[in-house]
């Protein structure tokens, strides 16, 4: 019985390590490939269930996501006066409803393994004016991979990370600094999401404990 059990465990240790040895960081510019590439539905703050017209303070948390950021006295708001990617509200500051060039801050949340986001704007941008970074690995906004115009002239960018290894606690958002607000945004549809161990590997852990209890109970 202690080979048996030793077996098992150096079996369930090499399968972890094929599945990690194949894990990677993945990066992506489009929305519809980041929810596909996960196993299952995200959760995302769409700010549609807090009104518009609320501040949201440094430090402060809606809906499990902690916002960090120091404007030099602007506030984060919630508004609802331009177009956006889903519903009627989304994330802008209390300076003309809308974040500038410059404006640069993070989240922190639960352990996740992936985060996404809308940024959107109605100015002329250029590759990686606007980078999100989380999980060890960033990406940059890619303007060949710009949304439709919703309707007022602003365009849609997503950015997204998945880190189908390893789990975070934040994600930070660096914008181009030093050209005076050169172009403006806003934030919408803050997707995170768990990515757990792949299925496969599960079955192979359970079949395994499943021959181990079967044998101790014949010996």
């Amino acid at each position: 019985m202690g080979k048996l059990k030793t077996r098992l465990i150096l079996a369930i240790f090499s399968a972890t390590f094929l599945v990690n040895s194949n894990a990677a960081l993945l990066t992506f510019t489009d929305e519809a490939s980041f929810m596909g590439a996960l196993p299952g539905a995200a959760n995302t703050l769409d700010f549609e269930g807090v009104a518009a017209g609320t501040t949201i303070a440094d430090g402060a948390t809606v809906d499990g996501i902690t916002f960090n950021y120091n404007f030099d006295g602007v506030q984060m708001l919630v508004s609802d006066v331009f177009l956006t990617t889903s519903g009627t509200n989304f994330l802008g500051t209390d300076d003309a409803d809308v974040f500038q060039a410059g404006d640069n801050f993070s989240l922190s949340f639960g352990p996740v393994n992936a985060i996404g986001m809308f940024f959107i704007t109605a100015d002329e941008m250029f590759d990686d004016d606007i980078v999100l970074s989380a999980g060890g690995g960033s990406v940059g906004l890619s303007v060949a991979d710009a949304g439709a115009d919703l309707g007022d002239e602003g365009i849609p960018f997503f950015l997204g990370i998945i880190d189908t290894e390893n789990t975070f606690l934040g994600a930070s958002i660096s914008t181009l600094d030093n050209c005076g607000g050169c172009f403006l945004f806003n934030v919408d549809d803050i997707s995170t999401a768990v990515v757990p161990l792949p299925g496969a590997l599960w079955l192979f852990i359970s079949g395994m404990l499943g021959l181990f209890t079967v044998r101790r109970k014949t010996v």
